[in-house]
């Protein structure tokens, strides 16, 4: 609109220049206001014109339908009531914005950008019916190596966030009532009892998505379990020649990448060990990925595994950014 009536103000300066009722003088001067008129009024509409933040838009349904609430990505802001824990879709222009489960930026739950495409659906992944507040990038997202659990499944109710470090205590109000988990932790190891006694099993790679459901099969062992939790050092695991743990063994500390025992000449059947969750690898330096494994495998099934190297599920932590993409899940099957 402003360049609009710059525009007209030109052509009607231009027209008077040429009416034959004015001297040559008199045009002379009115060309040269012509030519600074115009710019003037250029300038002008452009420094008055509003700079608008960046923006991301949340809808309630898939495929940006239905009611939808326009954030300004800039400090830490709410999403509308309407659309608060409602969220199903997301488009927007900016260049970095976190998504967050709480008031005032508070329980990070991912990071998205324009560079990664509009998210048609949130269905299947952790930021379903789950967006209160949306923070520029310059916004807190929590501990390095920190893990937070909350009361009822899908991240809702009371939280607790922990770093995990050494062996630390859940906040009281959760003793014993988790029912989920996430963060950024490589691994931790939960227990049952105050002061890390008596060992429930491992949570591992949070930043590939968090443990939505305790009450799964595969994780009802960390449903109301845990009091206390710690990081994974010290882990060790030991592999058999026999199955049910017989024969010749071979007891790894589990730091990374490890060889297998010499004495085994790289052949298994069974294990034992505080852990839930060891890659093995058929070639050294492990390569050549085999399967995972914890301490339940007294025995392989009949299958007699050729091992040469192994490392525990958090050592593939080459992101050390404490980011997550938003758009995440972690598939059902990818549990301890």
């Amino acid at each position: 609109m402003k360049l609009r009536i710059a525009s007209q103000a030109f052509v009607f300066l231009r027209r008077q220049t040429t009416n034959p009722r004015y001297s040559r003088p008199e045009m002379s001067l009115l060309r040269e206001r012509c030519t600074i008129i115009p710019a003037v009024f250029f300038i002008f509409a452009i420094a008055i014109s509003p700079v608008f933040p960046q923006t991301v838009t949340l809808f309630k349904d898939k495929n940006f339908k239905h009611h939808h609430c326009d954030v300004q990505v800039q400090g830490c802001k709410p999403v509308c009531d309407e659309l608060k824990s409602q969220a199903s879709s997301l488009r927007g222009n900016v260049d970095c914005a976190h998504f967050y489960r709480r008031e005032g930026c508070a329980n990070y739950m991912g990071t998205w950008n324009s560079s990664m495409g509009p998210l048609k659906n949130f269905k299947h992944t952790d930021a379903q019916d789950s967006i209160v507040s949306v923070g520029d990038c310059k916004q807190p997202i929590g501990q390095e190596n920190s893990v937070t659990f909350y009361e009822h499944k899908d991240y809702r109710g009371r939280s607790c966030t922990i770093q995990v470090k050494g062996c630390q205590p859940m906040c009281q109000e959760l003793v014993k009532r988790a029912s989920s988990a996430e963060g950024n932790a490589a691994c931790l190891r939960a227990y049952r009892d105050p002061d890390c006694q008596n060992y429930a099993g491992d949570l591992h790679n949070l930043k590939q998505g968090g443990f939505w459901n305790f009450k799964e099969t595969s994780l009802q062992n960390y449903q109301d379990s845990i009091s206390s939790v710690s990081d994974c050092s010290n882990s060790t695991i030991t592999f058999y020649e026999l199955y049910f743990r017989h024969g010749k063994k071979c007891t790894i500390r589990l730091n990374g990448c490890q060889p297998m025992c010499p004495e085994l000449h790289n052949t298994v059947k069974s294990v034992s060990g505080l852990v839930t969750c060891v890659h093995m690898y058929k070639g050294p330096n492990c390569t050549d990925f085999i399967g995972t494994v914890n301490s339940a495998y007294f025995r392989f099934f009949r299958t007699t595994y050729t091992v040469a190297s192994v490392e525990d599920c958090g050592a593939r932590d080459a992101d050390k950014s404490l980011t997550r993409p938003l758009n995440l899940r972690r598939p059902l099957n990818d549990h301890p």
